[in-house]
């Protein structure tokens, strides 16, 4: 319980650069395909 509190914590404070470093990869991973195809 407290190592996922811990988790939880660390996401709730990092969900901005979270957000931003998903989007990039969403972006590379959709270029990526796109890319091959």
């Amino acid at each position: 319980m407290a190592i996922r509190e811990q988790i939880y914590g660390l996401l709730s404070h990092y969900e901005k650069f979270l957000r931003i470093m998903l989007k990039d990869v969403y972006f590379f991973q959709v270029f990526a395909i796109i890319f091959i195809v």
